[in-house]
């Protein structure tokens, strides 16, 4: 009867540090994304005109999906092997806490990512002065932060863990070529 409790235990074990993992690549992501826009928005403000929204959505985005894309390889890569239901089961985890946290401390570059940046631009391109700009933004921002998420984010984690982990795969058999 132990060994029952111990295999589910082990298992739920596994489920929360596959979810710790994933929870520390994406936060971790999106602030290494918003250093990077602090940093570079500046000299990216200078060529793409002087729009500072543009070009923190830009720079930010970018750093974060190199990061998600770098973290997730090394995360595949050090696991050996992926499992694609449990890692959507897992990203849908992170993208509920996610939202709980946009909930409870509203919608921030730390929390919402880079997308905070494009839905201020669109604001300001396309609703200049209407009177329930903070509405639509709100709308925005819950739009953009989902549609990231689901597009943009989760597959780069999963194309991340699944190359790292065929990477490993093919360096544990060249290893084991060489040293036969």
């Amino acid at each position: 009867m132990s060994k029952q409790r111990n295999k589910f235990s082990d298992k739920k074990r596994k489920y929360l540090k596959t979810y710790e993992s994933c929870f520390v690549i994406f936060f971790s992501s999106i602030g290494i994304g918003a250093i990077v826009s602090v940093l570079m928005s500046f000299p990216i403000a200078l060529i793409i005109d002087h729009n500072s929204s543009l070009s923190n959505f830009i720079s930010g985005m970018c750093a974060t999906i190199i990061t998600l894309f770098l973290l997730s390889y090394r995360e595949g890569y050090r696991s050996k092997k992926i499992n694609f239901i449990e890692l959507l089961l897992i990203q849908l985890m992170v993208l509920v806490t996610q939202i709980i946290i946009v909930f409870i401390f509203g919608h921030a570059i730390y929390f919402s990512g880079p997308t905070v940046f494009l839905s201020r631009f669109i604001l300001n391109v396309f609703h200049q002065g209407t009177i329930n700009a903070k509405a639509i933004l709100e709308n925005y921002r819950w739009t953009f932060m989902l549609a990231a998420y689901i597009f943009l984010y989760t597959p780069i984690i999963i194309l991340g863990e699944y190359l790292g982990s065929k990477k490993h795969k093919k360096d544990f058999i060249n290893y084991r070529e060489v040293n036969l």
